[in-house]
Order: structure tokens, then C-alpha cells, then sequence
């Protein structure tokens, strides 16, 4: 599997970030899962104005070319070189580099994309119904940063565990 890092399609498994990398130590920056059918990015609108909403709310600082055609053309890019136009689930990864709390080396962004085939029978309407509980672990914070997928997931990922561990489908995380 490929992985485009910074605009180099490598190996995933040759993708390395410094141990100084932001994303890594504070979870600065956004992701976006996207899913593409027949070579289509689905609701491709809603996912480049998430992600430039909160790309500007994290004060990151987008250099002319990082603009939706590229990202989408980069994404398809990607696919293509996997070969999952027919169907994928792809992420894009957006963090801010290397350096301390207060002070990053730039504010420009680094992204990585990856993509993973998916399962044309997951992509039916489910007709048994879903089983789901309420994850009272943690609670979803009502404050500027709400409504980015912040690469801080911390909340969201102790509730796909508990979902998993008590046999649910999901678990809703509450306000």
C-alpha cells in the first residue's frame, strides 16, 4: 500500500515522523475520513469546507497551491495508485511539523493521505438494524474546537473500544 506524504507517494511503510512532529506530542491538527465510490469523492463539498473551517480555526497558514482541487486531486491520485477507485475509505491526515508548545517551526501544512479498500458487501443499506450504547467514559466538549476532527481523538477512540468490548456497533458519545 501507498501513501502520499507531503505530495511524495511512498510505501506506507517507510511513512516516519520526527519525534518532534506537533500532531505527535499535542494532536495539533485535522483529519477528514472520506469515502470514494467509482472514483468519486462522496460529499467531497462538506468534507474541503470542514476541513478549511477548521484548518483557519487552528491557525494554520495554507500555502496558494493547498486548495480543494488539489486536495481532491491528490486523493483520487492516491486511489488510483492503490487501485480502489471502485471503492475506498481514505484519510487525510493534516498536522503542523516539528517544535515545542509555543513554538512550531512554521504553521504551514503537512498532510499525509491514505486509502484502504473496502468491502462492497459493508457497503449495503443494514437490514438487521444496529446495536448502540452510550459511551460514559467522556463527554464531547461544546466549545470552538467541537466541530473539528482533531488529531486529538482521544474520546472517540475510548468509545469505539467500549462499543467493541460491550458488542455494540457503536456508541454515541454525548454532550
Amino acid at each position: 500500500m501507498f501513501c502520499n506524504f507531503n505530495g511524495k507517494i511512498i510505501n506506507e511503510k517507510n511513512a516516519t515522523v520526527s519525534v518532534n512532529n506537533r500532531s505527535f506530542r499535542y494532536g495539533d491538527g485535522c483529519f477528514e475520513t472520506i469515502k470514494v465510490v467509482d472514483n468519486k469523492i462522496i460529499l467531497a463539498d462538506y468534507h474541503i469546507e470542514r476541513l478549511f473551517n477548521s484548518l483557519q480555526v487552528l491557525q494554520f497558514e495554507c500555502p496558494s497551491f493547498f486548495n480543494a482541487p488539489f486536495i481532491l486531486n491528490t486523493i483520487l491520485e492516491l486511489v488510483k495508485r492503490n487501485q480502489h477507485e471502485k471503492l475506498a475509505r481514505v484519510r487525510l491526515t493534516i498536522f503542523r511539523g516539528n517544535g515545542g508548545l509555543y513554538d512550531a517551526e512554521n504553521h504551514h501544512p503537512n498532510y499525509l493521505i491514505q486509502s484502504w479498500p473496502l468491502n462492497p458487501e459493508n457497503n449495503k443499506l443494514n437490514e438487521n438494524g444496529l446495536v448502540l450504547g452510550i459511551f460514559e467514559g467522556g463527554f464531547k466538549a461544546a466549545d470552538t474546537f467541537a466541530n473539528i476532527k482533531s488529531n486529538n481523538y482521544l474520546l472517540y477512540s475510548q468509545a469505539a473500544l467500549h462499543a467493541k468490548q460491550q458488542h455494540w456497533n457503536d456508541a454515541l458519545v454525548l454532550k
